[in-house]
């Protein structure tokens, strides 16, 4: 098992090797990667939450977007649990992605999931996850730049690469009690599409995520006060489009009250125009519903972003012999 560890741990730190290339980068935009979300679809961003208790065992997440006279949309459906004679968590996830410009841009991602615990005395553990799958692509994206007064231009012959393509996501993942470390890295493998030659690839660059979290009980365990902070980097060169990318943050906190009522608030750095994300939501026995909004700066118009998670928690049998649950 050490090596196992030490091999998912080296593939991890090569995948953070940041390359600078000439290419797009395909549906590069902070509205379709539900960052607002993110507390309770960590296992896009981790695939080492698979079946970590803290996410719901089964959710559909929607993010629909208003950006001028476009109409950016996202959705994720995750399905994962734990299996505790094997210590592994294993699950399914799909997402679809589409940001409606003149490009037509569209995104399907297809991927398993499989993540291994090392526990951690009675209440904490170590867990490596990948998701594994393919992605589809496609794009009306000018693939060239022929000079319009170039007497003889190049031919452009046209690739028709709207097929999947291999995709590999890693994560860590460190837990004690109510406290979550994770890091996961998606697209490791940087995707790539070309639909025209000469023309430049349009690249799926490496996104390094990285969160923290703490669960405090008070007031007799009737309240649970979350704060967590989310942090998103791109890895990928991108000269034409994003030469030196920022790092984006989420900081906040999230209350539950009596394991039936959510509310939340976020402050956003260098996700622009949006400043703050509301969240609010109930929970019915295993049954849960929250709803976003994120809230833009004055000077934006035309902006909106609204978010919507349908989700079902863990039954109390799947981790019936772990500690921290019982408790």
């Amino acid at each position: 098992m050490k090596k196992i560890t030490i091999l998912l741990c080296t593939l991890l730190i090569l995948g953070l090797k940041e390359e600078v290339n000439a290419q797009f980068s395909a549906i590069n935009n902070n509205q379709l990667e539900h960052i607002s979300q993110y507390y309770f679809s960590q296992v896009v961003y981790n695939p080492a939450y698979t079946g970590d208790y803290s996410q719901p065992m089964l959710a559909l997440s929607s993010n629909l977007g208003k950006q001028r006279e476009m109409r950016p949309s996202s959705f994720n459906l995750i399905a994962h649990t734990f299996i505790e004679n094997a210590n592994s968590g294993v699950g399914l996830t799909t997402t679809y992605q589409t940001y409606d410009n003149d490009y037509a841009e569209r995104l399907l991602k297809l991927g398993f999931l499989f993540a291994y615990e090392f526990e951690i005395g009675t209440s904490g553990g170590l867990r490596v996850g990948f998701n594994t799958g393919v992605l589809h692509y496609n794009s009306r994206r000018p693939s060239n730049w022929n000079n319009p007064f170039n007497p003889n231009p190049t031919p452009i012959i046209s690739i028709n690469e709207r097929f999947f393509k291999y995709n590999m996501d890693f994560g860590v993942l460190f837990r004690f009690s109510g406290f979550r470390a994770g890091v996961g890295l998606t697209h490791s493998n940087e995707p790539r599409f070309t639909f025209a030659s000469p023309g430049f690839d349009q690249v799926f660059y490496r996104q390094a995520y990285a969160s923290l979290s703490y669960e405090l009980d008070l007031w007799d365990e009737r309240l649970k006060v979350q704060p967590n902070v989310f942090f998103n980097q791109r890895m990928g060169g991108q000269r034409f489009v994003f030469a030196n990318s920022p790092l984006r943050l989420d900081a906040g906190v999230i209350a539950t009250f009596d394991d039936r009522y959510f509310a939340g608030v976020h402050y956003k750095v260098n996700q622009h125009p949006y400043r703050i994300s509301l969240m609010t939501g109930i929970q019915f026995n295993r049954y849960m519903l929250t709803l976003n909004y994120d809230v833009k700066g004055q000077s934006a118009t035309g902006f909106s972003q609204f978010g919507i998670t349908w989700g079902l928690k863990f039954a109390d049998w799947v981790y019936e012999d772990d500690a921290d649950w019982e408790e």
